[in-house]
């Protein structure tokens, strides 16, 4: 009944009413009982949503909207793989719409579309720096979020018959406040800030032009002049003339060099007698000792960490664990013909392609731009089993000596 009795009726008997009987107008008496209303299930929290549910979830997601869930509440981060690193590619066809393919989610994230003949000139933070060729030779520039379509355009290059090869830019960037820096052919450099209307050479002034700036040395004042015979330890002195491809990044607050021989293969004689092979797109990795000379050595790990250098703003992450990933290795973009992403692992001293296992369309053929990360700063991702994995190697020895006292 609704209102949670029971109730037997007896007919032709009357029988003395008491509070917990009744009598009906037909004569008959009703027993009744309070019957207690069922007890409700425990509300869940959205948190306790079960994990290969929410997995189910986010594989219908677009990438905003996955990076939105993880970031919801500490279960659903730990539920959800990080969808960084992840290879941002463009199929060959007219339509110029870009896709993240995860390496750890082993999925692709459709990305809003780039404009027609855009060349990726850099990445960082979730955007592409894009240069435009117009009519005439000249090119326009432009900062573009392929999440949002958001573009912000940038001032006109002070040297117009340069060729840029890299731009780089402060992060989160908006119309009315960016700053951005353009590296020109191999020796020359320019930059913009909000306002102007012209990028010009650091130490440039005049009417609409940026505010005055100055270039500092990296390097300790003891390594200065830099002198590539004295600063490289024997044979890298002699290797560096035949490695093109160089990047910088730092990694655990140390600086590091990545040396790519990106012609062909060459076997050198050194000064002091002997002889180095040098394969064709081997990769070298050295760090940089401010108190030695020579200051610059090559090592053989990095200690758990991997990074990725291309047109991107190389990024370092600690990988040993995550899912998809090698740690002490170097993932790169290049190799015969059209441009893949590769991966050098320091001990085996080989690179192989770095294939996503979901990729955009299988065997469709396509254009790899650069590794892509929504931030540069991957320090505290979590993987899909709820422990820490982009992380430091001073959190990770915390971490275990607080398990041995635990213990």
């Amino acid at each position: 009944m609704p209102t949670g009795e029971w109730s037997i009726k007896f007919p032709n008997l009357a029988i003395a009413s008491s509070p917990a009987e009744t009598l009906g107008l037909d004569g008959l008496a009703t027993i009744s009982r309070q019957i207690p209303p069922a007890a409700m299930p425990p509300f869940r929290r959205w948190a306790d949503l079960p994990p290969d549910l929410l997995c189910r979830i986010g594989d219908s997601l677009d990438l905003k909207c996955y990076a939105s869930a993880r970031g919801a509440c500490t279960a659903w981060r730990c539920a959800l793989a990080p969808p960084s690193p992840s290879l941002l590619v463009v199929l060959d066809d007219a339509r110029c719409c870009p896709a993240a393919a995860s390496l750890p989610t082993h999925r692709s994230f459709e990305l809003k579309a780039i404009l027609s003949g855009g060349r990726c000139v850099g990445s960082s933070n979730g955007w592409l720096a894009l240069s435009v060729c117009l009519y005439g030779g000249q090119s326009m520039f432009s900062l573009f979020n392929p999440i949002t379509a958001t573009e912000i355009l940038l001032p006109p290059l002070i040297y117009e018959s340069r060729w840029v090869s890299k731009l780089v830019f402060a992060p989160n960037p908006a119309r009315d406040d960016f700053a951005a820096a353009a590296i020109c052919d191999i020796d020359r450099l320019a930059y913009v800030t909000a306002g102007a209307r012209r990028r010009v050479p650091p130490g440039s002034v005049g009417p609409d032009l940026n505010a005055p700036a100055t270039v500092e040395p990296l390097l300790s004042d003891v390594n200065l002049p830099f002198d590539p015979a004295t600063s490289f330890a024997p044979p890298y002195n002699t290797v560096s003339v035949f490695t093109s491809a160089k990047n910088l990044v730092f990694c655990e607050g140390n600086l590091y060099q990545i040396w790519r021989n990106a012609s062909c293969t060459v076997t050198l004689q050194l000064p002091g007698g002997g002889h180095r092979r040098v394969a064709e797109n081997e990769v070298l990795v050295l760090r940089y000792y401010p108190r030695r000379q020579p200051c610059w050595d090559a090592v053989t790990d990095l200690g758990g960490y991997s990074v990725f250098v291309g047109r991107n703003n190389a990024v370092s992450m600690y990988a040993e664990g995550v899912l998809g990933l090698k740690g002490n290795s170097v993932y790169w973009i290049g190799g015969r013909g059209r441009d893949q992403g590769m991966v050098f692992d320091m001990a085996t001293g080989r690179s192989t392609p770095c294939l996503p296992a979901a990729g955009v369309v299988a065997g469709a053929p396509q254009s790899t731009i650069c590794w892509y990360f929504l931030s540069d700063m991957v320090n505290n991702c979590n993987n899909n089993e709820g422990r820490r994995v982009y992380q430091t190697r001073a959190r990770v020895r915390a971490d275990r000596e607080l398990e041995d006292l635990e213990e």
